[in-house]
């Protein structure tokens, strides 16, 4: 679904998927991608250990958990 709009992340105006300009989009598929990663190695991992695995910030897991695109 892609809409002309404001990117929610950066702020960029431009066309924008869910909520995301393309460049925001692609950060956050290689996010998710680098968690589901690691998961599939650590399947017991909760958010601390995930953060402290692959780097990425715990309210940016926690967000991602909420928003359902990790499950």
């Amino acid at each position: 679904m892609k809409d002309f709009g404001i990117c929610s992340r950066c702020g960029q105006m431009t066309y924008i998927a869910y909520d995301f300009c393309r460049n925001c989009y692609n950060e956050e598929e290689e996010t998710i991608h680098e968690i589901k990663t690691y998961l599939r190695t650590h399947p017991r991992a909760n958010a601390m250990d995930i953060s402290s695995g692959t780097g990425i910030s715990i309210s940016k897991i926690t967000r991602l958990i909420k928003n359902g695109m990790i499950v």
